[in-house]
């Protein structure tokens, strides 16, 4: 009998044992992170979570941020995931959100994703030069309604002192000027295209080519865009052309170029196909020296 009692003994520290959760356990299967928006922690901001699946990426999770701007999603598997995260702003009148670049998690370490900013981000604007004659140009980005340079490469400081070869060779090194920027308005988006991601190379590819990008902006426009447009069936495709972008960004070059032609374009994933007014974009020839920019915003 003693025996049986020890026996029952030892079952139950077993299971008492077996069945506590360490500080350390409860730790694992998480992902975390803080969303701030205009650079200051986003209350009751959404946050998603999507899964890469053979279709793409579908949402299997969401939650929302607490006052200080953190967020949790628990008992999360291992897989390949984006974080999605979005904002109303009451001042402009917009949804804002962003996302993560496509990331592995392990599902047992927590996994922080640092600070994700909701504050519409101009992805890689490229700023390509294009001199009749090997020249030394002064570059400034003339920044307008709290839009905020976030990247730039070769650091911007206060404007870029720049030597372009005839073949738009930058200082000997780059292809174009390159930088990244937050901005806080939004322009007016009514008249575009919308494009089944399926098809988004070929129609994009085509649409680039006929507004005017050579073969070589072309490609390097998709080879950085194509990757980021993947979770939607659809995108809809709004194009802000040449003076429209100087709410945000106004570009100033010395000696002054005899063409300039600069796009945006502005992404918005879609599960549906929607019917939309078609640009108008004039058309342009390089004449003389050439000034070409493009850059991208993706809205959700």
């Amino acid at each position: 009998m003693k025996y049986i009692k020890s026996l029952l003994i030892i079952f139950s520290l077993t299971f008492l044992i077996a069945n506590c959760t360490s500080p350390t356990g409860s730790e694992k299967g998480k992902i975390i992170g803080t969303i701030h928006m205009f650079y200051e922690p986003a209350d009751s901001a959404k946050v998603k979570l999507l899964e890469k699946e053979e279709k793409g990426f579908i949402i299997i999770d969401s939650t929302y941020t607490n006052n200080s701007g953190y967020f949790e999603l628990r008992k999360i598997s291992a897989g390949n995931y984006i974080i999605e995260a979005c904002k109303f702003d009451t001042i402009s009148g917009y949804l804002f959100c962003t996302q993560t670049m496509e990331f592995y998690y392990d599902g047992k370490n927590t996994y922080d994703i640092g600070i994700l900013e909701v504050t519409s981000a101009v992805d890689k604007p490229a700023i390509y030069i294009y001199p009749e004659e090997d020249s030394q140009f002064q570059v400034q980005l003339i920044l307008k309604n709290g839009t905020r340079i976030t990247k730039s490469i070769p650091e911007y400081k206060s404007g870029w002192d720049a030597f372009v070869e005839k073949s738009g060779r930058i200082n000997s090194k780059y292809d174009y000027l390159f930088y990244e920027a937050s901005i806080k308005i939004m322009p007016e988006l009514s008249s575009g295209w919308c494009i089944s991601q399926k098809n988004l190379r070929n129609e994009l590819n085509d649409l680039l080519l006929k507004i005017g990008l050579n073969q070589k902006e072309t490609k390097e426009f998709l080879d950085y865009w194509l990757k980021r447009l993947q979770v939607y069936k659809y995108y809809k495709i709004f194009p802000v052309v040449n003076q429209q972008l100087d709410e945000f960004v106004e570009l100033d070059i010395a000696p002054q170029p005899q063409t300039i032609f600069r796009i945006w374009f502005f992404f918005h994933g879609s599960d549906n196909l929607e019917e939309l007014p078609s640009p108008q974009i004039t058309d342009f020839i390089r004449e003389g020296t050439t000034v070409i920019e493009w850059g991208g915003v993706l809205l959700n």
